[in-house]
């Protein structure tokens, strides 16, 4: 069978390729009896604790910038800081950083220390993807038409928090896995 190829403006009549079928090898199954999955969860358990810092980090900017435009915009003569709602949503943001901040530590404190931190990595990051898309919602409610700019910090938080929200996991998967880690099921198998 001949196929035709379009390449920088030039039509090319070439053979298609043949493909021949993949036959795969126990060892390299990812959940089969090879064990393949076990270094993916080894590697995940790596990587999600360092992916949270980065979340802390960027909710402590978000939480420090809303501050800041609260001390400085005012609206009636006073700074807008002073308007319990406004308050209201900068104790959010606090709260979402501090629960994702200490998760978080936690999390590596107990790697560190060589403590089994399978579900505290899960819970860091269901808490850490929470608090960056939450402190980014909240913080679009203090600095309202401003934020919405593509060219203010802000968006740029929003949108990346609304990508790594489901990075890896959504905050539902690893609430599933800190269970299931907590308390392992009894896999009953048919006979």
């Amino acid at each position: 069978m001949q196929k035709i190829y379009a390449e920088a403006g030039q039509v090319i009549l070439g053979a298609a390729p043949i493909m021949k079928p993949f036959t795969s090898f126990k060892d390299a199954m990812l959940n089969g009896s090879g064990g393949g999955w076990s270094v993916v969860e080894s590697a995940l358990g790596k990587v999600l604790p360092i992916l949270c810092a980065y979340r802390v980090g960027a909710c402590q900017e978000i939480f420090e910038m809303t501050n800041e435009y609260t001390r400085t915009r005012e609206v009636f003569g006073r700074p807008i800081g002073r308007f319990q709602r406004v308050q209201d949503h900068c104790v959010d943001i606090s709260i979402h950083l501090d629960g994702a901040r200490w998760t978080t530590y936690e999390t590596l404190w107990k790697l560190d220390s060589g403590i089994e931190a399978r579900a505290s990595v899960h819970q860091a990051k269901a808490v850490a993807s929470e608090a960056y898309y939450q402190s980014c919602n909240f913080s679009h409610m203090v600095f309202a038409g401003a934020g919405t700019d593509y060219k203010h910090p802000l968006m740029a938080h929003s949108v990346l928090a609304h990508s790594l929200y489901q990075y890896l996991g959504t905050p539902l998967y690893h609430k599933r896995a800190m269970v299931d880690a907590l308390y392992p099921r009894k896999i009953r198998r048919a006979s």
